[in-house]
Order: structure tokens, then C-alpha cells, then sequence
């Protein structure tokens, strides 16, 4: 099965689950290819034809320097700097469901257009997810400014095989696609729990024989369906 992407709305909770924990492929519909391209024209024309535009990390240097003006060959030699050196994340690697999270969760910045990258860009990222191993990318030593040290790691083979343009390297390393990621596999490894907990807590009344009442709004009304089984002096719960 593919995942298609149109819109970023596209890449909610149950695509994740599809495409991070069973490993589905994804592909960019031609429609949001096309506003990829438009909005990379779009970018283009203003850094070329509008000498004022301050850009962080594209008409100016970035960190420490971000107060320095590039000049349109500084530019281009700025934007070919390959992500690896930041690359040094350690410690226990994230797992891989969570790796194609997040890579999921970057093509929410490319679909709509938003990160002004380029097309070759978006559908190698894309690429990423269809099957092949992912890169490792260490869950500790982020100490870093925003999530540059675990998307340096994560895209930098990538990065190999381009003569990175201008914004390309920004797209794939700025934002937050990894708290994105992270939160949307805490959402997903929940969904089961409260109907377990519920389970547990069912069971554990039986065990004591506990009072029916326990098993009797409001409890029942407010956070599950409960009745009492076969057994008696048994209480069942079911989450709605």
C-alpha cells in the first residue's frame, strides 16, 4: 500500500501508522508537485530580484553570524555546505518506526510548499521511506539549537547525492518534525492502554469481589461500559 500526499492533512495519525509502524511507502501526488515547484519559482525570483530580502541561512550566514549579508556567489557557496558537521548526536539510537516518523513529518513542510525547497528534494525524501534501512539517529545528546543534531545525521548521506542549491540544506535541517514524530508515536502507542487499564481494573475488582456500585455510574457513565459477567460478583469493563 502507498501512502498519497496531497496537503500536509494528509499526514495524520493514521497515515503515520501506516507509513512509520508498517512501513508503507509514500508518494507526493502531482498537484502538490506542482505547488513545490511554483513556490520554489516564487522563492527564486524574490532572492534574485529584491536585494533587501533578509532570509536567515540564505541571504545571510547563519548561528553567530546570522548579522552577515551574503552576496549572491557567497550564497551560492554557503548553500553547497553539506550537513555533517553538527552530526554528532550519541547515544541510544531512536527506533526505526520513529525515524520514519520524522522523515514523514518533514515532507509536511515540502507538500504545500512552505520550506521553498526544490523538487528533487522532496521526492528523495520521500524516496527514504520506501523501504530500504534507515539512517541511525541518536535519542540522546540533542543539546543543540532546535533539531539540527538528530535531521543532521538523518539527512546527510542524502545530501551526498546533490550539488546542494540554495535553501536545500534549511529544508531538511530546520524546524521540528522530530517533536512532531515523537508525539504522534506517543499518541499511537497509547491508543490500546486505557482500554488494557480498564481491562486490569475490571479484573481486579472481580478478584476482590468488589461491591457492584463500583461497577455503576458515575464511573461507568463517564469512562467505559461496564456490566457485570456471568460469574457472579465478576464486573467486565469495555472501553467504548
Amino acid at each position: 500500500m502507498t501512502v498519497i500526499l496531497d496537503t500536509r492533512w494528509d499526514i495524520s495519525l493514521e497515515a503515520t501508522y501506516r507509513v512509520a509502524w508498517r512501513g508503507e511507502n509514500v508518494r507526493i501526488s502531482d498537484a502538490a508537485m506542482q505547488r513545490i515547484t511554483a513556490s520554489r519559482t516564487s522563492f527564486l525570483n524574490l532572492i534574485e530580484n529584491d536585494p533587501t530580502a533578509v532570509i536567515y541561512g540564505v541571504t545571510t550566514s547563519m548561528g553567530e553570524l546570522a548579522s552577515q549579508r551574503l552576496t549572491p556567489e557567497e550564497r551560492d557557496r554557503h548553500a553547497r555546505l553539506k550537513p555533517f558537521p553538527a552530526a554528532t548526536a550519541f547515544g541510544d539510537e531512536l527506533p526505526e518506526r520513529v525515524v520514519r516518523a520524522i522523515v514523514l513529518a518533514r515532507l509536511t513542510n515540502f507538500i504545500e510548499g512552505h520550506a521553498a525547497t526544490t523538487p528533487r528534494i522532496a521526492k528523495a525524501v520521500a524516496h527514504m521511506l520506501d523501504g530500504g534501512p534507515m539512517p541511525r539517529v541518536a535519542a540522546a545528546g540533542q543539546g543543540g539549537a532546535g533539531e539540527i543534531l538528530a535531521l543532521y545525521p538523518l539527512f546527510a548521506q542524502l545530501s551526498t547525492a546533490f550539488d546542494l542549491q540554495v535553501k536545500e540544506r534549511g529544508s531538511l535541517i530546520n524546524g521540528s518534525p522530530c517533536g512532531a514524530a515523537l508525539i504522534a508515536d506517543s499518541a499511537l502507542a497509547a491508543r490500546r492502554r486505557l482500554k488494557l487499564a480498564l481491562k486490569s481494573f475490571a479484573l481486579s475488582s472481580g478478584a476482590r469481589k468488589a461491591s457492584i456500585d463500583s461497577a455503576k455510574p458515575p464511573f461507568c457513565g463517564r469512562y467505559a461500559r461496564c456490566w457485570w459477567g456471568p460469574a457472579k460478583g465478576a464486573a467486565t469493563t469495555r472501553h467504548p
